[in-house]
């Protein structure tokens, strides 16, 4: 999905750039350009003011998406993550109707990692490919590679013809959802 950028005092030309970037990269940057530290926690974004400058032709790090399975611990209750009144209408296709958000944001604590958490459907993009797992189980079951460059409209599935290219990006993709599992676990924010 194409994303808009204007800013005449610093983008003098109108552009276009093929550098894939997420939601989660607005902080980085604008931390970034408002020459603000960033929050000594572990961040998915990156920075973007070289993006904005017309230096940066790749993006260093590649972009994970995960709807993850939250795992319930039985006979105990979900412990939220932060106050729920603060999840109310985060999520990014959120509406308002009748003053109400259609959809919270909601996020718990996880007691500990196992296996099992790791499933969901999920993607990686990197800068040329993406890798989809369609299964529920933690080391998927539908996969499927494509070449964001020559296939843009993702027709054709090179899962087979480029296995170790997805096993590559099936690894980033792992070492990304245990960071995520871990600061489910407060791990990174003690």
């Amino acid at each position: 999905m194409p994303g808009i950028i204007e800013w005449p005092a610093r983008i003098a030309q109108p552009r276009a750039s093929e550098v894939n970037s997420v939601t989660s990269d607005m902080l980085p940057t604008l931390c970034e350009l408002a020459g603000q530290p960033w929050p000594k926690r572990p961040l998915d974004g990156i920075s973007l003011a070289a993006l904005i400058d017309g230096k940066m032709t790749e993006r260093p790090s590649p972009i994970c998406f995960w709807n993850g399975r939250m795992r319930r611990e039985p006979g105990k209750a979900a412990r939220p993550y932060i106050d729920p009144e603060l999840q109310k209408g985060t999520t990014p296709l959120v509406k308002l109707a009748g003053n109400l958000a259609t959809r919270n944001f909601q996020n718990f604590h996880h007691p500990d990692i196992q296996e099992m958490d790791f499933g969901g459907p999920r993607a990686i993009v990197d800068n040329r490919y993406k890798l989809v797992i369609e299964g529920q189980a933690p080391r998927g079951t539908a996969k499927a590679l494509f070449d964001l460059r020559s296939d843009p409209a993702e027709k054709r599935n090179l899962i087979k013809s480029h296995p170790a290219v997805a096993q590559q990006l099936e690894q980033q993709l792992r070492a990304w959802q245990q960071s995520v599992l871990e600061s489910l676990t407060g791990k990174d924010y003690r």
